[in-house]
């Protein structure tokens, strides 16, 4: 990481960020003919996030991406350094946890197609995530968290432990096996309990049988129904996904469970006989076909999904139980280790929704938006962090059947109370958020342009910045071609900026001086401290 101590506030990053290799031609050294910075339409900010939002490290340490699907393997996907990103592990490198994808200049993206990759996330002491990203037609800047589950600290809604056994010989279990999974809390309940038969022989990946080995380790992560935002931390995601049989679908999930298990080392794949896993449902879990909570003999449909695939296979039904407790409970009878759930599925409508953003200010905002099913366990569908402007439509695919409650939030991630918050009805095609919010704050225009004694260069694309007092960075106004104005910053506070460029982060720290503005009609422009008007990111010298 870089430190650069710069009287600018924050264009000295952008300076050496941004500093050309050829001359001030393009950033993407060999790539001008095909990728270009002002030619990039559309950008994707993959930011890797602890689950937990209460943690007191929001950044897993050590995370590492892999890209994968249709847009990877048709090379439309590259770095901001201009190469082309393929499914390779380590082709796309993470900097402080941050990486900007860009599409290729001139790609084709419309309403009904829109363009579709993975990003596979893993880091040491968390569960591996897979998250689904689309890119439509609108989405010229969106932001991605992607959450990591610390198998310490579970997020609410989900819940994990380790296990080991020593009953095995030669790899072969020699006795019955039984775990039980409880939540978390003073008085924790089962939520999950697995069921290893005598005699039971594991399989690896390739269907051989593991033949060595006293100790079966296992793990075990569940997601339940009553925390609205845990079904998204489910590997694959269960918006907008596709399944066996080739539909796009949404899923309403009543629970889920993720198990892992070796011996000697080894992973299991697959057994001589499926386990039993059974899964208590709360009595409030939703059942979306009878529109009421469950009920004795209810069935739900059940559903797997292997790591590395994004097809999610139908397993055939379960009914609902209940014990001499009163417990709620459902049987699935798991035949391989992968993702497994209960869930209805919901074909995605027709047409998207088209969202219309109004606000009070000109200036450019980033939001985040949530769509959740309204009623029920009100199930979080879909998400989005974008940058705005007023008057800008925000397009989202949502499953049929169902009506949805819309919640619009400043900045990238739902904090304090929504700016608006709107419902729709089943495939409705249009709706309007608002942002009634009027800032106090000065309204600051900044020319970004890059003077070298070569040329110059102006630059697009995302910047982040946070309170110095804080420790998760937050998205700021975008620069576009060259240009940034925005209202996001205080008079006399201390910020931290950052840019991540060519495989490092370049960073600066500035308190907001009003000495260094100057008033011109209603904006605020960079002056800088000297006599003459300063050009806010230029510097001495060559960019190289």
């Amino acid at each position: 990481m870089k430190k650069l101590g710069c009287k600018s506030l924050l264009v000295a990053i952008l300076l050496l960020a941004f500093s050309l290799p050829i001359g001030c031609e393009s950033p993407f050294e060999g790539m001008t003919a095909v990728l270009s910075n002002d030619f990039i339409d559309y950008r994707v900010g993959v930011q890797v996030v602890d689950a937990n939002d209460l943690a007191p490290t929001p950044y897993p340490d050590n995370a590492e991406i892999t890209l994968s699907g249709e847009a990877i393997d048709q090379g439309l996907m590259y770095a901001t350094d201009g190469h082309s990103l393929n499914n390779k592990v380590g082709a796309a490198k993470l900097v402080n946890n941050s990486i900007t994808l860009a599409v290729k200049p001139y790609t084709d993206i419309s309403d009904a197609n829109p363009l579709r990759f993975q990003v596979k996330v893993q880091a040491p002491n968390y569960l591996t995530n897979t998250r689904a990203i689309t890119i439509s037609s609108l989405d010229s800047l969106q932001f991605v968290d992607i959450k990591l589950i610390k198998d310490s600290e579970t997020p609410d809604g989900i819940t994990f432990n380790k296990y080991q056994n020593n009953g095995l010989e030669n790899g072969v279990s020699k006795q019955d096996v039984s775990l039980v999974l409880e939540s978390k809390g003073t008085s924790p309940d089962p939520v999950v309990e697995v069921n290893i038969s005598a005699e039971t022989t594991f399989k690896d990946v390739h269907n051989k049988q593991i033949s060595s080995g006293s100790t079966l380790n296992i793990a075990l992560t569940h997601f339940n129904n009553t925390n609205p935002a845990a079904a998204m931390n489910i590997a694959g995601g269960v918006h907008d996904v596709l399944t066996s049989s080739g539909e796009r679908v949404s899923f309403l999930v009543a629970g889920a469970i993720d198990v892992t298990a070796e011996v000697a080392n080894t992973p299991i794949k697959t057994f001589s006989k499926p386990i039993s896993v059974k899964m208590f449902l709360p009595s409030t879990t939703y059942h979306p076909e009878a529109d009421r909570t469950i009920r004795l003999g209810d069935k739900f449909p059940v559903w797997s999904k292997d790591e590395a695939s994004i097809i999610w296979n139908k397993e055939g039904n379960v009914m609902v139980e209940r014990d001499g407790s009163g417990k709620f409970f459902a049987v699935i009878p798991v035949s391989h280790l992968s993702v497994w759930m209960l869930a209805f599925n919901h074909p995605i409508c027709s047409t998207p929704v088209k969202l219309r953003y109004n606000a009070s200010s000109e200036l450019p905002s980033s939001v985040y938006i949530t769509v959740a099913q309204k009623g029920g366990n009100g199930q979080l569908i879909g998400d989005k962090a974008i940058a705005v402007n007023n008057g800008d439509e925000v397009l989202f695919k949502l499953p049929k059947n169902m009506n949805y409650e819309v919640s619009l939030y400043e900045g990238s991630y739902a904090v304090a109370t929504p700016l608006d918050r709107i419902d729709l009805n089943s495939c409705a095609t249009t709706g309007t958020l608002t942002n009634k919010k009027v800032s106090l704050n000065p309204k600051l225009y900044f020319d970004l342009e890059t003077h070298c004694s070569n040329g110059v260069f102006r630059y697009s694309g995302p910047i982040d910045y946070k309170l110095a007092s804080s420790n998760r960075w937050e998205r700021f106004s975008s620069s576009k071609k060259g240009k940034l104005k925005t209202d996001l910053l205080e008079w006399g506070k201390t910020y931290d900026f950052r840019v991540v460029y060519k495989g490092q982060a370049f960073m600066a720290k500035k308190t907001l001086l009003k000495s260094d503005f100057r008033m011109s009609g209603q904006k605020w422009e960079y002056w800088g401290n000297g006599a003459q008007k300063q050009t806010f990111f230029s510097m001495m010298g060559s960019c190289e």
